[in-house]
């Protein structure tokens, strides 16, 4: 698979993978209130934040990289 450009990897380039959280009102009275990371998760995730996990998910699931990369 690939050339010899991608090493023979079928990828070229590099991609960077990030996690941003960002802090708005809800998530704000949250921190506050002393509550559970799980739920401080979900409540960013349901703000619109990408997880590491689910930006990788997608970067497989489009061809991006590979299971390899992934793990």
């Amino acid at each position: 698979v690939g050339c010899c450009h991608c090493n023979y990897s079928g990828y070229n380039g590099r991609k960077a993978i990030a996690e941003l959280f960002v802090i708005n009102d809800d998530v704000k009275k949250a921190l506050k209130s002393n509550i559970d990371d799980t739920i401080l998760f979900k409540l960013s995730t349901k703000s619109g934040m990408i997880s590491l996990k689910q930006q990788l998910q997608l970067m497989y699931e489009n061809g991006n990289t590979s299971l390899e990369e992934v793990l």
